[in-house]
């Protein structure tokens, strides 16, 4: 967690508090991280909510990646992104983002992390909507190596969890 966040990243089980906004339970297992969004000036609009790990070093891995599960569901859902840094925080590139309200159910992401050859930093930012209904979720994050084989001039991916690094909600 970021001590300079607007708002938390909380461990939750079960729904969140606010109606019509965040999942009703995990995508897997009985916890998960989600943003609460209530209160206005205190949780909305637009604050920031950030967790990282830092000093991932990508060589261990042959084509590193991060998967996790996202679920953004409510009428004025913000932002959520996964950033990596090179220098220890001081500057971030976004890897992926996703804006707007997806619907009451929780969904997969795959971010490719194979052009980094040094020392990263990965956070996940989320930044709330206009209004309380903008809890997002963050579930089952996991540094994987995503392996290309070749087989019979046909290529294909297979997906293999090789470290479960991020996962420190359990």
């Amino acid at each position: 967690m970021d001590p300079n966040n607007d708002i938390d990243w909380t461990n939750r089980s079960g729904g969140t508090p606010s109606p019509q906004t965040g999942p009703s339970g995990a995508f897997d297992g009985s916890y998960y991280m989600y943003t609460e969004a209530s209160g206005s000036g205190t949780g909305y609009p637009n604050m920031e909510a950030i967790m990282y790990v830092q000093c991932i070093d990508p060589t261990q891995w042959t084509e590193l990646g991060i998967a996790f599960a996202y679920h953004m569901y409510g009428s004025s859902m913000g932002t959520l992104s996964v950033d990596v840094s090179t220098d220890s925080g001081a500057t971030w590139i976004e890897e992926w983002t996703l804006s707007g309200d997806q619907g009451n159910q929780w969904y997969e992401a795959y971010v490719n992390l194979s052009a980094y050859t040094s020392n990263i930093s990965v956070r996940f930012q989320g930044i709330t909507g206009t209004s309380f209904r903008s809890d997002m979720s963050v579930d089952l994050v996991r540094f994987i190596d995503f392996l290309i084989s070749i087989n019979s001039s046909k290529f294909f991916r297979e997906i293999f969890a090789v470290e479960l690094i991020f996962n420190f909600w359990r």
